[in-house]
Order: C-alpha cells, then structure tokens, then sequence
C-alpha cells in the first residue's frame, strides 16, 4: 500500500479537529480541583476517543470499535504519553478490519454475514493486542530518543519565531487548520502532560497578526461600507477565532506577507521570552478562548504579546497599503459576479438541486459562517427545502452534495475528491454578493413543488442517512422528523404527530427496521410525499426488546400512505434486504432497494 506522507498531516488534523471539544475540556480543567478527572480524562478517555477516531476514519463501520479494543489492550500494560501512538493504532486497526471485510466480500459466505463480522472483530483485535505488547517495549525506547534527541532539537524555543515564515504563507493559503492541526497541535499535546502547557498551541493560533492587518485596513479606508465590513472582520476575526476573513485582503495584495510574518514573529519571540503557553488546544483561534486557556499567572503577558504582534503587522500594513491597492481591491469585489469560471457558466437546466455544502480545510471557521449566511438567503428567497451545510473538504465525497462552493485556493483539492457536483468558486466566504448570485441562479432552476404540473420524486439520495451514532428513542424521533421538515415534506407541527403515533402503537415492524410515521389527524400537516431513512448501526432501543437500525419516516398524501407501506413491509419480510437496510455502507444500495418513486402513477 503507497502512503503518501503529506496526507499524514491532513489525517492527524482530521483527528484532531473532530475532538477540540475534549482537548478544550481538558485545558480548562486545569483550573478546577476535580481530583484526578483531569489525568484520567488525558491519560485514559482521549487515547480511546482519539483510536476510535482514528480506526472510524479509515473503516466506518467496525474500524472504530476494534481501535478501541486493541488500544485499552495497549493500555492495560503502557501509559501512551503522545497522540500519535493512538492514532498509529486506530489507522492500524482499522486497516486490518478493512482488509478483512474485502476478503469477506470476495469470497461470499451467504448467511455467515454477521458472525464472520463479529469473530473478525474479535480476532483481529486480540492478534493486534498481543504483536503491539511485544512490539511497544522497543518503540518506547526509539520514542525517548526521538522526542528528546531530534524534536526537542527541531523545534527549540530559540528557532521558534522562524517558523512565522511558514506559519503566515500557509495560513493564507487556507492550509491553517492542516499547519495547526497536523503539526502544532500534535506536538503540544504530547508536551502538555510533561509541562502542564505548551506554546506549540500558540504558534498558529494568535490572533495578533490578522487583527493588525484588518485595522490597517480600517483605517485606511475611507468608505463607510467598506469600514464598516473591516470592523465587523476585526470581530469576527479576534472573538469569533474566524481567521480566514483577512485571508482574501492578503491573496489581493501579496506584499502584506511580509507584516504578517514580523507581526507573528514578534509574539512567537514574546512568548517564548513570557513562558507563554496554553493548557489546551485553542480552536478556534480566539483571543477570548486563548485567554481562558493560558495560567492566570500568563494572561497579561500574553495579552501584550498579542497586542505587540498586532502592533507591528498594523504598522507596516498601514504603510504598504497604498490608495491603488484599495481601488484594486474595489475592482476585484466588483469581478464576484464571475461566479463560475474555469468550471461552468451556469446550472443544468434539467437538475433538481436540493443540497449545497460549503468547504474548507476543516469545515469550521468561515464555511461554519458562510453556510448560515447563505441558509438564511435561501430561507429569505422561499427555497426552504434545500439543505445547506459545511465541512470539511475529506468529507464531501461522503455527504454527495449537488452543489458546492469553495475558496479558489482550495478549488484543485475539491476536484480531487468530486466529479458528480456542480462547483461554485469563491475568492471570500463572507462576501454576500456570490450568493445573492447564487440564490438567484437556484432559484431560477430549483423545481418548485406545483403538483398540478410536475412529480416530486419521494426518495432522494439526499434523505439517506448512514452511520449514524446511537442516540435514544426520542431523538431519533425528533432528528428523523426534523430531516422531513427540513426537506419541505411535512410541516413542523408533523413532530408532534410522530411522537403521538408512538403512544398509541410502536412503529418497530422486524428485522431492526422502525417507519416512524404521523396520526391519521397529522396527515393535515403533509405538504408532500417523501420518505426519509436514517441507518443507525449499532442500533435504537425501540422498547419491548427490539432494536431499530433503519429508521424510515413517511410523509404520505392520500392512498400513497398504503402503497408505501405495503412496499417497506414485503422488504421487511425479505431477511437479506433486510441485512443489506441495516449493514449498508453507500447510499446507493439503500436507494436501489427503497427507490419508490417508480411505483407511482
């Protein structure tokens, strides 16, 4: 198997992005007297989450579960004092069960499915366990080496203001989160147990740079709409931890380069001089995040640095910033209107667009932002129906969005990993005027409900959900009927209904699939038909003893209702489909099965 080693950093920053929650949790533990809640979260609860996140992103079925079986094996035995040994394990193990369910789908052995399944689980996770225990002894002893022969020399404190000329270049190319992520991230939480906090966690992180580039900015112009969208930056920017908003007024003007590299130098210098460091990992960057995270005993200081690094970007911006350089800018705004170059000149005539995703690097920041602001357009515009997210770019293959809007740097990445959506490039994901564009163009080729001229299919692909975590009863309730609000298939009073038809009789049919489903009185809150499907893989209480793993909830105008059922109840007495409902990993194999729009008249 070819590893390409530049996709080692992106994998760890995938890991890292998907749990901030717990590195955050446990820098602000710190100051609080728990006991050792701290120490058992670090030293036992995040090798677990980090494996089974690991194993999850390359199998996603039982790559996770067998991560965390074989790492609580290493752990019985080790202390893990790195993130990278967790990560190594979950990769590994999930590797192995990968390798072994292709074997399994070679070579059929119909009805063995599921015992195969949990054997392989079990075998593998023992046979890892027991050649890592031998193996660990020799590779603790290369890692003392390593860390403290080769890192601690790489990265000493005294070198660790050049590393700005890296830093800031690739910040604004948009791989912030994979320099933050992959690399700093990494090394900081492999020090924060040693020394009780890091300056890795501010290498990338500090605000102070960015905030000076947006008020020189400010300050030098002079029209009110444009100050006024400097201010709102500086912000979003310095309290949302959103750095990617002065990201486009450097790739407009590249000299600014240079006060963003002495701006982050100067407060890595600082830093390094005050003893700064975090207690957890700051994402976003937030001055206010990054505050709360730093030992009270830190906090002025590293308040000045911010402000000192701030101070020499502001300063040399103001000076490079000529006044042509703001007309250029205003001549570079008004070329938004390009909405699809090098791509396409507009939508397909004879397409359905019902999901639009915006991406980033990690999915977080700006995309976060841009997706509320363009969500809002839409609901403004009355295209209700069309599901808006973000994420992150190793994810949009996963979600198969119809459209999906992306910065220019990163458009060559997103080509990569689609081929079946249409593009929409962006030089700023907070600029409006793209998509007041592109809600207009939506709306233009969207196919407007109008049941007196044209059908509304009843299943999309878009309404299959996969590999969703165990939840209670309840909220797989709540969530399945909010996916059927949100698809326009029913309005939100259609919630109530479900939960009613519950208490009278249990929608739980066999096989472990359930069809969440309306009273006959909520059927007035049915604007159309539709059919959503929800996968829940290691399964629903359902009560009574049964186990839900495929949710179907059904919105059906008039008879439709018995054709539907009648439909999902002959797939629920065919035990293999049944399996295949419940076991499936694309949202194809679902849809060929439940594909119902064929039936109608």
């Amino acid at each position: 198997m070819k590893i390409k080693l530049k996709k080692i950093p992106e994998f760890l920053s995938h890991i890292i992005v998907e749990n901030i929650p717990l590195f955050i949790i446990i820098g602000i533990l710190n100051f609080f007297d728990l006991g050792d809640l701290r120490l058992f979260l670090y030293k036992v609860i995040m090798p677990l989450v980090i494996a089974y996140t690991s194993g999850a992103a390359v199998e996603k079925k039982y790559g996770g579960i067998t991560a965390v079986i074989i790492i609580g094996g290493v752990l019985s035995r080790y202390n893990v004092d790195t993130l990278l040994e967790p990560v190594f394990i979950g990769a590994l193990s999930g590797f192995a069960i990968k390798k072994y369910h292709d074997f399994l789908e070679k070579y059929k052995f119909p009805g063995f499915e599921m015992l195969l399944n949990n054997l392989g689980v079990a075998f593998i996770s023992l046979g890892l366990v027991i050649i890592l225990n031998k193996v660990l002894p020799f590779y603790e002893g290369f890692r003392t080496i390593f860390y403290k022969n080769i890192i601690s020399n790489l990265f000493k404190t005294g070198y660790l203001p050049l590393y700005s000329i890296i830093i800031e270049p690739a910040k604004v190319l948009f791989m912030n989160n994979f320099v933050n992520h992959g690399i700093f991230s990494v090394l900081g939480l492999s020090e924060l147990n040693e020394k009780g906090k890091s300056i890795f966690f501010l290498l990338e992180t500090n605000p102070g740079p960015g905030m000076g580039l947006l008020l020189a900015y400010f300050f030098r112009e002079k029209e009110k709409k444009k100050k006024k969208e400097a201010l709102s930056n500086i912000f979003i920017q310095s309290i949302g931890g959103i750095h990617e908003v002065y990201f486009p007024y450097v790739l407009r003007n590249l000299r600014l380069i240079l006060p963003l590299i002495l701006g982050g130098m100067s407060g890595i210098f600082l830093f390094s001089i005050f003893d700064s460091g975090l207690m957890g990992v700051a994402s976003p960057g937030s001055i206010f995040l990054i505050t709360v995270l730093t030992p009270a005993q830190n906090r002025l200081t590293l308040l000045l640095a911010v402000a000192v690094s701030a101070s020499v970007t502001f300063f040399l911006s103001y000076i490079m910033i000529r006044q042509e350089d703001m007309a250029r800018d205003k001549i570079k705004t008004n070329e938004s209107k390009k909405l699809f170059p090098d791509i396409k000149t507009d939508f397909a005539q004879n397409k359905n667009y019902n999901s639009i995703y915006i991406v980033c690097d990690a999915g977080m920041g700006s995309s976060a932002m841009g997706a509320t602001f363009l969500r809002r357009k839409l609901e403004k515009a009355g295209l209700t129906d069309i599901n808006v997210g973000n994420c992150s770019i190793d994810k949009i293959k996963s979600e198969n969005p119809d459209i999906i809007i992306v910065h220019r740097q990163l458009l060559e990445r997103v080509k990569k990993e689609v081929n079946n959506a249409e593009i929409v490039i962006v030089d700023d994901f907070l600029d409006p005027k793209p998509y007041d564009l592109l809600v207009e163009k939506t709306k233009n080729y969207k196919t407007i409900k109008n049941p007196t001229t044209q059908e509304d299919k009843i299943l999309e692909h878009s309404n299959i959900e996969l590999g969703l975590k165990r939840i209670k009863k309840e909220e797989a309730l709540k969530k399945i009927g909010e996916s059927m609000i949100q698809r326009g298939y029913v309005e939100p009073y259609y919630l109530d209904s479900i939960f009613e038809r519950e208490k009278i009789s249990n929608t739980y049919l066999d096989n472990g699939i359930a069809i969440p489903h309306g009273t006959f009185e909520g059927k007035v809150y049915i604007k159309k038909t539709g059919i959503v499907i929800h996968q829940y893989p290691y399964g629903i209480d359902f009560e009574n003893g049964n186990t839900a793993y495929v949710l179907i909830g059904i919105a059906a105008l008039e008879d439709e209702h018995t054709e539907i059922i009648s439909k999902i109840a002959d797939i629920v007495e065919d035990e293999k489909l049944s399996e295949t409902l419940t076991t499936a990993i694309e949202v194809e194999e679902i849809y060929k099965i439940l594909c119902l729009e064929d039936d109608r008249a």
